[in-house]
């Protein structure tokens, strides 16, 4: 092929969509979480289910940046959900065996629980913080329940 050739073929490409861009950096976030979620398995169960939900929370956050361009109805995105829950779930299971965790909470509850405190407006990141640690206490196992 000639180089004239090779140009014309590459300016005739199809080129991404804004869409397909979207779900790239979106698929890239999700699988950066779940590894996130293996990259912290040593650690004690609270620890390692508190680290993997502030992780989550800067996930949520990073996503607010193009969420309006997301298509949730589409199978990946829909895969990147259940593959979100099968990283968190094991955490939070393991954590809730140990009795450092509030039994009731499925991680569906928590990935839920989490987005909505990561979309709210805060004066701060110290006012984000303190929310995120009132969360986060209110999910640690109490004596009573342990």
């Amino acid at each position: 092929m000639t180089p004239a050739a090779a140009s014309s073929a590459a300016a005739c490409a199809p080129r991404p969509t804004r869409e397909d861009l979207v779900e790239e950096v979106h698929r890239e976030e999700v699988e950066q979480l779940c590894r996130a979620a293996a990259d912290i398995g040593d650690l004690p169960p609270w620890e390692a289910l508190a680290a993997w939900l502030r992780r989550f929370v800067d996930y949520i956050g990073a996503k607010l940046a193009y969420s309006d361009a997301l298509n949730r109805t589409t199978d990946s995105f829909q895969a990147h959900r259940k593959a979100m829950r099968d990283a968190g779930g094991p955490l939070l299971e393991r954590a809730q065996r140990a009795g450092v965790a509030n039994p009731e909470p499925s991680i569906d509850d928590l990935l839920r629980m989490f987005a909505g405190i990561s979309t709210v407006e805060y004066v701060d990141d110290a006012q984000r913080e303190r929310v995120l640690r009132l969360a986060l206490a209110g999910l640690r196992a109490s004596p009573v329940d342990r």
